[in-house]
């Protein structure tokens, strides 16, 4: 993602969002391990799944600004994000709450303000595999409406702990082949060549037909490029 500097010290640059289920921030130095281990790896924007803490808002660490999503009365869940200091200018806007589609402490949403259109970010924290189908097709109708909220012309991601497999099927391949007189990504395959697993299991299976709704912009990524089996996620 491309984002502007408003110091005059950095120009235009990409930028990447990383994410990471924290487990927990609610043990003594949690916080200040979260704000070392970003600053160690040069993240400037973070989405942290199972935070667990029960304040929601926004809290000013030394180096960088915590946004956590959560429900007031527990501390099971809670997403949110760690943005760095020097990005603090391109917050547009943090989502705990939409105002019409309720979200919960499993889904919180970002805006920020990228050099040539804006992007949003849907962070989640997914049922896992051992739940009811019930609750899992309840949280991906939450996020499609999220989603679906979004302006058409920003950049609109989703990440976040999704537990699911995405498989390597053949019925994910394109319909089309690239060599079509005509221009259309509608028929381009939904899950690259890259996935880590050999099938899907459910909630991969939710997760695809949610991109694939999308059309060319509901690409599962992460599955499109090459990495070290140890850092593939899906």
């Amino acid at each position: 993602m491309d984002t502007t500097s408003n110091d005059g010290k950095e120009k235009n640059r990409h930028r990447y969002i990383a994410s990471w289920n924290v487990r927990g921030l609610c043990s003594a130095g949690a916080l200040k391990n979260l704000e070392a281990e970003a600053e160690k790896y040069n993240i400037e924007i973070l989405a942290i799944q199972e935070t667990k803490l029960r304040q929601e808002g926004i809290l000013e660490l030394e180096k960088y600004i915590l946004f956590n999503s959560n429900n007031k009365e527990s501390r099971l869940f809670g997403t949110g994000f760690l943005i760095a200091n020097k990005l603090k200018h391109i917050v547009m806007k943090f989502t705990p709450v939409n105002e019409k589609i309720p979200v919960n402490e499993k889904v919180c949403q970002m805006q920020l303000r990228g050099k040539e259109r804006n992007i949003n970010i849907i962070n989640v924290q997914a049922p896992t595999e051992d739940k009811d189908d019930e609750e899992k097709s309840k949280f991906y109708e939450t996020v499609e409406d999220i989603y679906d909220l979004l302006p058409k012309h920003d950049m609109n991601i989703m990440v976040g702990d999704l537990n699911a497999k995405v498989g390597r099927e053949d019925i994910y391949k394109p319909t089309v082949g690239k060599f079509s007189k005509h221009e259309s990504d509608i028929y381009k395959p939904t899950v690259g060549k890259f996935s880590k697993h050999e099938s899907s299991n459910n909630n991969g299976l939710k997760l695809i037909g949610l991109a694939a709704s999308k059309n060319c912009c509901g690409l599962i990524m992460s599955t499109y490029f090459e990495h070290r089996e140890i850092h593939k996620i899906l």
